[in-house]
């Protein structure tokens, strides 16, 4: 891809290219299973486009909605670095309403795999994935006023 060999990176290029990997991948799975090596390659890529950075960010979104559609081609390295991607598509779901819209889609993809590789494993790091996972989730929603704990001093008056 262009954004490992180009001094100036043409983001609506890579964007181009990512919708038409994703489209590509509806019919030719690129999964470990199947393809090795180009899942790993597809991986690194969609993985070095996740950051939300600056200005229109057209390939991060195109990345973000390979995730969104092709996450079960991709549930093993979306596994291994599972927090990375809580994290990310956190930041995500702050932005803007384009943003937003394709982070939820990816957020939805992401939990689906980490579900289903969680239920298919046998590596036994199982419940350390998931209680980290329940508490990165659980720590990013907002309480309602109703339960925030208020320091009062009831016995002094």
């Amino acid at each position: 891809l262009q954004t490992t060999r180009a001094s100036s990176v043409s983001f609506p290029l890579i964007a181009g290219c990512l919708n038409g990997l994703t489209e590509f991948l509806y019919s030719f799975s690129q999964s470990p299973e199947d393809s090795p090596e180009n899942c790993r390659r597809i991986y690194t890529y969609v993985k070095k486009l996740s950051e939300p950075g600056q200005g229109r960010r057209v390939a991060q979104r195109a990345a973000l909605n390979l995730v969104s559609i092709h996450g079960c081609q991709l549930s093993q390295h979306l596994y291994k670095d599972y927090q990375l991607w809580h994290e990310t598509l956190l930041k995500w779901l702050a932005l803007g309403d384009k943003d937003c819209k394709v982070a939820i889609k990816a957020l939805d993809s992401f939990y689906r795999q980490i579900a289903r590789t969680l239920n298919e494993s046998k590596h036994g790091n199982e419940q350390a994935v998931f209680q980290v996972g329940l508490i990165l989730y659980l720590s990013n929603i907002p309480l309602p006023a109703i339960f925030k704990i208020k320091e009062t001093n009831t016995f002094h008056s």
